[in-house]
């Protein structure tokens, strides 16, 4: 479903009266004052040092259908980040005696065929081969359905690794529902929100009603100030897992550095899937979740003792390098602007042009399709926006396409530029596969 985004703005949480008048709130501002025009950027974000809050800023709206407004309360998908609270419980069953990391899998869950012989520490540890989930073949997430979708679809020649196939969250659910001996929203309550203070939290196993106050999320659509309702999964799946706000990612970051959950397997490994980078020579901790039309984060930086929470429901170009952007704000590091939008152009019949297969330099294939709005970019499904003759932006990866004609007129490549935060502007070609050779004339 499409929606005409209407004028965002920015709210101060009722946190925020304790906040500093650094000027931290407003350099966050300022950075994404151009998304926050173009219709490329919806949520919140909070920075702490210790205990004391330093910005804390939402823009946007939680629903740009209804219009309802983003709050303090307002549950945004954590995304991957849900398997890593899973694995932490999983942790804490196995420092327990209740589970067992090297039993098969089929001791818990004896429904799944016999052929599947991967142990439980295999699949905590994402190297299980489990089939790849596609569209509309699995509903929901609930135990009875996946038992019967995974004991269809599971195939060794064709599985992938559980991190890859899309099916590991609801698989290390049944798991940890099994060996804690109830559900996962109850579980996580007991052991992990309620410890915590994390009031707004819930996890949510997505079946029956979609969480309350949650946040909807988008992706930009083909043309300026529009978006599409991020929906590439089932309903059940994109429910399924962890519903948080910044202030509990702020309270779980406060946790997490105080051992309070435990994420490290007993190899010293980190469970959430961590990444480090270095900005300003301050080593940044990241641990970053993604789901349909969500991104949520953490962000530490131990020798500052600050940490930054994010929670976004719209996914466009300015999450990539989000991460690195927020750290260099934080230790009030210069940063450059966000690349800015290309102007939109009127649809020309010449930009159907383009309609065609082709492949990317990494040799995935994609497809132009024409449609009722223009051109459709496949798989993503995405409209791209003309920017002037011959040349179509790719909204969501800020990425320009020219269309490279020969001689006869059809296109045989696209050179796009994709214009990225932090980044050099990048150049490549998209080469068309699917056209016939020119027609070459010769005389009698």
């Amino acid at each position: 479903m499409r929606a005409l985004l209407i004028v965002c703005f920015f709210l101060v949480s009722p946190l925020a009266v304790q906040a500093q008048p650094a000027p931290l709130a407003e350099r966050l501002r300022a950075q994404f004052q151009t998304a926050q025009t173009s219709r490329d950027i919806s949520g919140a974000i909070a920075m702490r040092r210790g205990d004391v809050l330093l910005a804390y800023e939402r823009f946007g709206e939680a629903d740009y259908e209804t219009g309802t407004a983003l709050t303090p309360q307002t549950r945004f998908s954590a995304g991957s980040m849900s398997q890593a609270l899973v694995l932490a419980l999983l942790l804490e069953l196995e420092e327990d005696g209740r589970l067992d990391r090297d039993a098969p899998v089929r001791s818990l869950i004896p429904e799944l065929l016999t052929g599947y012989t991967a142990t439980i520490g295999e699949v905590m540890a994402g190297t299980s081969a489990l089939p790849a989930i596609q569209r509309d073949a699995l509903i929901d997430a609930r135990t009875d359905t996946y038992v019967s979708w995974f004991n269809h679809s599971y195939e060794p020649a064709t599985a992938v690794t559980a991190a890859e196939s899309g099916a590991w969250l609801p698989l290390l659910v049944i798991l940890a529902e099994r060996a804690g001996g109830g559900r996962l929203e109850l579980l996580s309550t007991l052991h992990v929100f309620a410890p915590l203070g994390m009031t707004d939290s819930v996890f949510h196993r997505g079946s029956g009603q979609a969480p309350l106050r949650r946040a909807i999320g988008y992706e930009p659509a083909g043309s300026p100030l529009q978006i599409d309702r991020a929906a590439d999964m089932p309903a059940g799946l994109i429910d399924h897992g962890w519903w948080t706000t910044p202030d509990d990612l702020l309270r779980f970051a406060a946790a997490l550095s105080r051992r309070e959950i435990d994420f490290f397997t007993t190899d010293g490994r980190f469970a959430g899937g961590l990444a480090r980078v270095m900005v300003a020579n301050e080593a940044v901790y990241v641990l970053e979740g993604e789901a349909d039309g969500f991104r949520t984060g953490l962000l530490f930086i131990p020798s500052q003792d600050i940490t930054v929470s994010y929670a976004l429901n719209l996914v466009s170009y300015p999450v990539e390098g989000l991460a690195e952007a927020l750290a260099h704000i934080a230790l009030s590091q210069p940063l450059e602007s966000l690349p800015e939008r290309l102007a939109s152009y009127q649809w020309l019949n010449s930009h159907l042009d383009a309609a065609g297969e082709y492949a990317l330099p990494s040799g995935e294939r994609l497809e132009l399709r024409v449609s009722p709005g223009g051109l459709v970019l496949q798989p993503s499904g995405e409209l791209l926006t003309p920017t002037g003759e011959d040349r179509l932006l790719w909204r969501r990866m800020n990425t320009e396409l020219l269309m490279m004609r020969r001689a006869d007129g059809a296109v045989e490549r696209l050179a796009a530029t994709r214009h990225l935060p932090l980044q050099t502007p990048e150049q490549f070609e998209i080469v068309r596969t699917d056209l016939p050779a020119p027609v070459i004339e010769t005389a009698d």
